[in-house]
């Protein structure tokens, strides 16, 4: 919405990913399994084959297991349905002395969550069978970029996290996201309070009104070759899944992602229906979110392709080098005119002031 109304988006290309989320069974899709588990005895992350793929003493860091995951994957070994097993199993100890383990270690509760799940979901037992992983978005960094009072480029419009970008760089702190969310919260609240005292009233534009109500009722018109909102959520996926991904992305794949985002919106979403239910219409919410995630797909290759060096979670193949003399700085995208337009901003830096 705010791209939309002109605001500027900083950093976009900086996705945060997940080491192990549930690829398989279907249902189970999303669904995170802790890393944070990888333990000598008790846990395995391994290939297609078996064979444990994390090594121990000192175990890797997320973002380095991400990497190593998804090189098993590209390299040709990933499990059936594109992922690594997450294997429990493969653990020399019992079931009790599991079960016991487990029940002890501070992430307990998150992983018998995820236990029962699946028996009850997949029929699994995740102390005897494995599960298909895969590194997955977590936390999108970028966002609305904003200042010290959390206002935007647009006057009257203002942001905090976990919409608003560059709150925490190019990577993140564990345990932050509330924080921010409390702390910028508070100062946006104030700031737009202390704008609104003085603000003319604002009116809604029934134009716009009429219009947008429009476009929801055609969402429910017969259309020919009409397609599911779900069908497009998984084609944007899949897009992003293989070109904008933790790992591989490069001028060409990006370039790839950015054509076919951009045919799926001309020929894919306006063939959108969805059935005529009146309660709990989970279509006509996919179907209201499709343009927003063509949108947001969009904008993050543009600043992936944008951005010509690798720095936190965004990694390019084809400059694998940080590079602080050229790309010490902000990208931005933004709307101008009806049209995407990428730029970049410089890095303001000063030094911590101390009484």
């Amino acid at each position: 919405m705010a791209y939309h109304v002109g605001a500027d988006l900083v950093d976009m290309e900086m996705m945060l990913f997940y080491p192990t989320v549930a690829v398989w069974p279907p249902n189970l899709q999303g669904t995170p399994f802790l890393y944070e588990y990888v333990d000598g005895g008790v846990l395995e992350i391994t290939d297609a084959g078996g064979r444990p793929i994390i090594p121990r003493d000192p175990t890797p860091l997320r973002d380095e297991a991400c990497e190593i995951i998804y090189r098993e994957i590209l390299e040709g070994r990933p499990s059936p349905h594109g992922g690594v097993y997450y294997d429990v199993s493969a653990g020399p100890a019992s079931r009790e002395e599991k079960e016991r383990h487990f029940s002890q270690r501070h992430f307990a509760r998150e992983i018998w969550t995820n236990r029962e799940r699946l028996e009850e979901l997949a029929g699994i037992d995740i102390l005897e069978e494995r599960v298909e992983v895969a590194p997955t978005a977590h936390y999108p960094l970028g966002g609305v970029r904003i200042n010290e009072v959390c206002e935007t480029t647009v006057r009257g419009l203002y942001a905090s996290p976990e919409c608003a970008g560059n709150f925490e760089g190019a990577n993140r702190m564990s345990g932050t996201a509330f924080s921010g969310c409390v702390v910028f919260g508070a100062i946006a609240g104030a700031s737009a309070a202390e704008w609104a005292e003085r603000a003319p009233d604002a009116h809604a534009e029934e134009g716009q009104v009429a219009e947008e109500g429009e476009r929801i009722r055609s969402l429910f018109e017969l259309k020919e070759g009409e397609v599911r909102p779900i069908d497009v959520t998984r084609r944007v996926q899949g897009i992003m899944s293989r070109y904008v991904g933790r790992y591989g992305r490069d001028e060409k794949g990006l370039t790839t992602a950015i054509k076919s985002i951009r045919e799926l919106r001309e020929t894919m979403l306006p063939r959108v229906r969805v059935p005529e239910i009146k309660v709990f219409n989970v279509e006509l919410v996919h179907a209201l979110g499709a343009p927003a995630a063509l949108d947001a797909a969009e904008l993050t290759a543009e600043a992936a392709r944008l951005r010509r060096e690798t720095r936190g979670h965004h990694a390019r193949t084809d400059f694998p080098d940080r590079d602080d003399g050229g790309w010490l700085k902000h990208t931005i995208v933004r709307k101008r005119r009806g049209r995407l337009e990428a730029a970049t901003a410089p890095v303001i830096r000063e030094p911590l002031r101390t009484r």
